[in-house]
């Protein structure tokens, strides 16, 4: 069940968040609050493309691609799909005409191949890729958070600011073992 803000309040609120965040916001309670999870199913789905739209422009906006992901993508599928096309009908064309069918067969796979890479073909510029390098960083650290280390952490709070970022790369689990035990009161006392 999730509980949010009336109307009024949410747009006070969310003047700080970004294009993708509001949208998400306002199809979580689009029926208003509390929401239940089930009454998202049938709904919800139409806000998360808008919210992907917005995602996208927005790392246009910050030239972190040179082309929107989702059109380079798509771009890589047609192209494969071309290739196929195109040495399917060489093939059939130099077979009847030469009986050399096998130059052209090559392309078909070489095609397939294309399309099925697709998902890896958006370029991102030396920003993007700045970004990606600290992000993934970001993620190791908390992937292999140690009590140590988060001895300081507790004691500036990370632990609750960096939970959203450990639910994002999947390592829950290890963020919070590193946690276990840890009392804040001992830690800023030391």
């Amino acid at each position: 069940k999730l509980t949010g803000v009336p109307d009024a309040e949410m747009a006070k609120d969310d003047a700080d968040l970004l294009d993708y965040e509001k949208t998400v916001l306002r199809g979580l309670f689009a029926s208003g609050s509390p929401v239940l999870l089930s009454q998202l199913k049938y709904k919800f789905y139409t806000y998360l493309k808008d919210a992907k739209d917005d995602l996208y422009k927005d790392a246009m906006a910050r030239r972190w691609f040179n082309m929107r992901p989702d059109r380079a993508r798509a771009l890589w599928v047609g192209v494969g799909i071309a290739v196929m096309g195109l040495g399917t009908a060489a093939a059939v064309i130099l077979g009847n005409l030469l009986g050399a069918g096998l130059v052209a067969a090559p392309l078909v796979p070489a095609g397939l191949l294309l399309a099925v890479l697709a998902h890896w073909m958006p370029k991102r510029t030396a920003k993007g890729r700045e970004v990606l390098r600290r992000a993934l960083g970001f993620r190791q650290y908390v992937a292999t958070a140690e009590k140590d280390r988060q001895r300081f952490n507790e004691a500036t709070n990370l632990f609750s600011e960096y939970l959203p970022y450990a639910i994002v790369f999947h390592c829950v689990d290890k963020w919070a073992r590193a946690f276990q035990g840890l009392d804040v009161a001992e830690t800023t006392r030391t």
